[in-house]
């Protein structure tokens, strides 16, 4: 997608085509009214998004739900929401912010999308789990790999493994970390990834 022109809400299309987080500027039905040249790196392809006659929408299902509900409440009642999606074709997690756009003191109908890859530094990351909740490096490396929405299976077939293996390993993680799910524990390990 090439960045558009126009650019709503007074934000100078130079300031934002400079960036290279991707952002885009949608209304209220997620019509994309501007997007600065990264965003094409989301849009296109392998993305975890696609436009659709002008429409942003999430490549997945699930994830189109989450992402039209935090616009559609970002446009019309103000609310910022992050949205954690998962690409699974590339197998990289990204935080969508979805923000109200304002004119001044006015605020408009309009969102500001923006795209980050979740990004952290693995080993010190592994490190930290392993003294935090006393982790093998086997399982730190799991749980850090967890953290970055891979599941079991991609997991298992990354570390040349059996699935029932790392299955083992997930229980023993969630025993540790004091978690009765896996969604639990993907949430606690996303929550301490994200900190600085």
């Amino acid at each position: 997608m090439a960045a558009s022109t126009n650019s709503p809400s007074k934000i100078p299309p130079a300031v934002l085509g400079r960036l290279t987080i991707p952002m885009l500027v949608v209304d209220r039905s997620s019509v994309v009214l501007y997007a600065n040249a990264a965003a094409s790196s989301v849009t296109e392809h392998d993305g975890p998004f696609q436009t659709v006659n002008k429409t942003l929408v999430a490549r997945n299902r699930a994830d189109n739900v989450q992402l039209q509900r935090a616009i559609t409440n970002a446009s019309a009642n103000g609310a910022s929401e992050t949205l954690m999606i998962v690409n699974h074709k590339m197998g990289r997690t990204q935080f969508v912010s979805v923000s109200p756009l304002h004119d001044g003191d006015v605020r408009v109908n309009d969102a500001l999308v923006i795209v980050q890859k979740f990004g952290m530094a693995e080993e010190a990351f592994s490190q930290s789990l392993r003294e935090l909740f006393r982790l093998s490096p086997s399982e730190s490396a799991i749980a850090a790999s967890l953290a970055k929405g891979e599941h079991a299976e991609s997991i298992a077939e990354a570390r040349s493994a059996k699935v029932a293996t790392v299955r083992a390993q997930i229980t023993a993680i969630m025993f540790k970390t004091r978690t009765r799910r896996q969604v639990e524990l993907v949430a606690l390990l996303s929550q301490l990834a994200s900190m600085p």
